[in-house]
């Protein structure tokens, strides 16, 4: 366990970390995949999840659902909506390589 964010009942995985200056932008090779802004203000590198469907946060910014957390979602008019922690899974959403062989996530 490298990072983890209150709110939620398990770890947020340090790959799936963002650089702080993107919102909602690339962050991976999987094109369904965005930076986007936790509740608690770490940046997290996640695979896009429909408004629609989305549960959102209680007042509190915090999740009923276990293993999630309250994600600040500006693609769905700035809802905070609740993000289940398998979104954020190196799995789903690989770190994306640049030319210098570094990464876009910091």
């Amino acid at each position: 366990m490298v990072s983890v964010i209150a709110n939620i009942d398990g770890p947020i995985p340090y790959q799936s970390t963002c650089d702080p200056s993107t919102d909602n932008g690339t962050c991976s090779n999987n094109t369904f995949c965005q930076c986007a802004t936790a509740t608690t203000g770490e940046r997290v590198c996640t695979q896009q999840m429909s408004c629609e469907y989305g549960t959102p946060c209680d007042s509190n910014d915090t999740c009923v659902k276990p293993n999630s957390t309250c994600i600040i979602d500006n693609r769905c008019p700035g809802r905070r909506l609740c993000y289940s922690i398998v979104l954020f899974s190196p799995e789903l959403c690989p770190n994306s390589v640049i030319a210098d062989g570094g990464s876009v996530r910091k």
